[in-house]
Protein backbone atom coordinates (compact mmCIF):
# COMPACT_ATOMS: atom_id res chain seq x y z
CA UNK A 1 0.00 0.00 0.00
CA UNK A 2 1.11 3.55 -0.70
CA UNK A 3 0.27 6.83 1.02
CA UNK A 4 -1.84 9.45 -0.72
CA UNK A 5 -1.27 12.84 0.94
CA UNK A 6 -4.13 15.27 0.56
CA UNK A 7 -2.16 18.52 0.85
CA UNK A 8 -3.37 21.74 2.47
CA UNK A 9 -6.90 21.47 3.75
CA UNK A 10 -9.53 24.18 3.72
CA UNK A 11 -10.74 23.37 7.23
CA UNK A 12 -14.16 22.24 6.02
CA UNK A 13 -15.20 19.28 8.17
CA UNK A 14 -17.55 18.04 5.44
CA UNK A 15 -14.90 17.43 2.77
CA UNK A 16 -15.11 13.80 1.70
CA UNK A 17 -12.87 11.61 -0.42
CA UNK A 18 -13.99 9.05 -3.00
CA UNK A 19 -10.89 7.19 -4.30
CA UNK A 20 -12.59 4.48 -6.30
CA UNK A 21 -13.63 3.55 -9.81
CA UNK A 22 -17.18 3.08 -8.56
CA UNK A 23 -17.21 6.32 -6.52
CA UNK A 24 -17.25 4.53 -3.15
CA UNK A 25 -17.01 6.80 -0.10
CA UNK A 26 -13.71 6.48 1.81
CA UNK A 27 -14.48 8.91 4.62
CA UNK A 28 -14.38 12.49 5.77
CA UNK A 29 -10.97 14.02 5.12
CA UNK A 30 -10.87 15.56 8.62
CA UNK A 31 -10.96 12.06 10.15
CA UNK A 32 -8.32 10.67 7.75
CA UNK A 33 -5.58 12.99 9.08
CA UNK A 34 -4.60 14.26 5.59
CA UNK A 35 -3.56 10.90 4.14
CA UNK A 36 -5.05 7.68 2.86
CA UNK A 37 -3.33 4.38 2.09
CA UNK A 38 -4.17 2.88 -1.30
CA UNK A 39 -3.09 -0.25 -3.12
CA UNK A 40 -1.07 0.40 -6.27
CA UNK A 41 -3.21 0.98 -9.35
CA UNK A 42 -5.33 3.54 -11.16
CA UNK A 43 -8.07 5.43 -9.34
CA UNK A 44 -10.66 8.05 -10.14
CA UNK A 45 -10.22 10.37 -7.14
CA UNK A 46 -13.00 12.80 -6.20
CA UNK A 47 -12.97 15.24 -3.30
CA UNK A 48 -16.36 16.75 -2.56
CA UNK A 49 -17.57 19.49 -0.25
CA UNK A 50 -20.92 21.24 0.06
CA UNK A 51 -20.89 24.65 -1.63
CA UNK A 52 -17.84 23.82 -3.77
CA UNK A 53 -17.30 22.30 -7.20
CA UNK A 54 -16.10 18.68 -7.05
CA UNK A 55 -12.39 18.05 -7.58
CA UNK A 56 -12.03 14.88 -9.68
CA UNK A 57 -8.83 13.52 -11.22
CA UNK A 58 -7.46 10.24 -12.53
CA UNK A 59 -4.49 9.23 -10.36
CA UNK A 60 -1.97 6.42 -10.59
CA UNK A 61 -0.60 4.99 -7.34
CA UNK A 62 2.81 3.33 -7.70
CA UNK A 63 4.34 0.87 -5.23
CA UNK A 64 6.96 2.54 -3.03
CA UNK A 65 6.04 6.10 -4.09
CA UNK A 66 4.22 8.88 -2.27
CA UNK A 67 1.51 10.75 -4.14
CA UNK A 68 0.39 14.21 -3.07
CA UNK A 69 -2.82 15.87 -4.17
CA UNK A 70 -3.44 19.55 -3.55
CA UNK A 71 -7.07 20.06 -4.42
CA UNK A 72 -8.52 23.41 -5.34
CA UNK A 73 -12.19 23.32 -4.46
CA UNK A 74 -13.66 26.33 -6.18
CA UNK A 75 -16.72 27.85 -4.50
CA UNK A 76 -19.92 27.38 -6.45
CA UNK A 77 -21.21 30.83 -7.44
CA UNK A 78 -24.41 31.80 -5.68
CA UNK A 79 -27.01 33.31 -7.95
CA UNK A 80 -28.37 36.55 -6.49
CA UNK A 81 -31.81 37.56 -7.69
CA UNK A 82 -32.78 41.24 -7.50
Amino acid sequence: MCPLSLGARHGNQEEAIYPDKSGAYAGAIASLKSSVWLDPGAYHLCIKSAGHADYCRRIYVLRGKNLSVLDKLAPVPVEVKP
